[in-house]
């Protein structure tokens, strides 16, 4: 039975942990440094994020994942141990999904 991936931020993190995946592919370091930029405290405290990568970094990644030729998607699939991926990605208000 064919596996299925979809990609998420949770999956966007995993892959983020692996040395070899940021060697390839360069917009997962940006999503990796977006995630470790400090970000500045408010008076109030609350708008403390430190650690959190912006919604912007994931849309970035995940539209790259979308165009990805298919001899470097396959690279991500056979790190997810996937045979197909889903990857959602909104454009201005219309929203896309790109099975491949």
């Amino acid at each position: 039975m064919p596996k299925h991936a979809t990609i998420t931020p949770a999956v966007i993190k995993h892959l983020m942990t692996k040395p070899e995946m940021l060697e390839q592919f360069p917009f997962l370091r940006f999503a990796k440094r977006a995630s470790e930029a400090k970000v500045g405290r408010s008076c109030c405290g609350k708008a403390r994020r430190s650690g959190r990568t912006p919604t912007k970094a994931y849309e970035t990644v995940m539209a790259s994942i979308a165009h990805l030729p298919p001899d470097r998607l396959a690279i991500i699939k056979k790190a997810l141990g996937a045979d197909t991926l889903t990857v959602t990605v909104s454009v201005g208000s219309k929203t896309v999904v790109h099975n491949r």
